[in-house]
């Protein structure tokens, strides 16, 4: 029964994961064809650029999205949004400042706005006080903290990362394939849900139903010998309750 539950679990777990990541493609989809009229094919190269950027770097998509995302919005050209973000990597890397603070201030960075970079150790002005162009910032930014991310991700800390987002990405593409059953099983439930709060007589035999499961498999948990017992105890119970109860039966027919 624990076996079973685990696998439930995992099961939900990566079904959500799935769901949540096909919502989080859809959103950067939605943001890219908006800001810099990308085409479904530059689409979906920018999801396999992440993918790719994930396995080598162990950055997780849920934050690569959102960082590319703010760039091509600021840039409204998704090469140069993956260029930006490619840089934001090796300066977050070797700064240790978050991705999102490095690409939001890279965004605003765009239009003119270089407080941000300020704020994070970034020299905006030059020996003489005068502001820099914003491609000099770059270009010495990338020249300051090239190869950072690469480094950090051949340590024993960033090797784990890796390991920790394929294993996402995997969880992911288990659920995937999980979706449309679990789809089906919501509507199903749904339904009975529904049809049980228009039939309130029929929760007592429902919750009846339940309790004796919960009952069985707990007194089997305590002691394995009444494993059988309690199994044909359960089963006596529901076969009564179907053949005696019509309520119950409608229940048992709906699921």
């Amino acid at each position: 029964a624990a076996g079973l539950a685990l696998t439930a679990r995992a099961a939900v777990d990566a079904g959500k994961a799935a769901a949540e990541d096909e919502a989080a493609q859809s959103k950067l989809a939605q943001t890219l064809k908006t800001a810099a009229k990308a085409t479904k094919g530059s689409v979906d190269q920018s999801e396999q650029w992440i993918t790719s950027l994930g396995k080598q770097f162990g950055i997780a998509d849920d934050q690569l999205r959102p960082a590319l995302g703010r760039l091509a919005v600021a840039t409204g050209d998704v090469a140069k949004a993956q260029s930006l973000t490619r840089l934001a990597m090796d300066v977050s890397a070797g700064s240790g400042k978050s991705l999102e603070s490095v690409t939001t201030a890279l965004a605003k960075a765009q239009n003119g706005n270089l407080s941000g970079l300020g704020r994070l150790g970034v020299k905006i002005k030059d020996t003489d006080g005068k502001t820099k162009s914003l491609d000099q910032i770059t270009k010495e930014l990338a020249k300051t903290y090239d190869g950072a991310a690469s480094k950090a991700a051949d340590t024993t800390a960033g090797k784990q990362k890796k390991l920790s987002v394929q294993y996402g990405e995997l969880k992911e593409q288990i659920g995937a394939q999980l979706l449309p059953v679990m789809q089906k099983l919501t509507d199903i439930g749904l339904k009975v849900v529904d049809w049980l709060s228009k039939n309130p007589e029929a929760v007592k035999y429902f919750g009846i139903a339940i309790a004796a499961l919960a009952v069985a498999f707990t007194a089997a948990f305590v002691a394995a010998n009444w494993l059988p017992i309690a199994i044909a105890a359960v089963v006596t119970g529901l076969i009564y309750a179907y053949t005696h109860f019509e309520t119950f039966r409608k229940v048992v027919d709906v699921v």
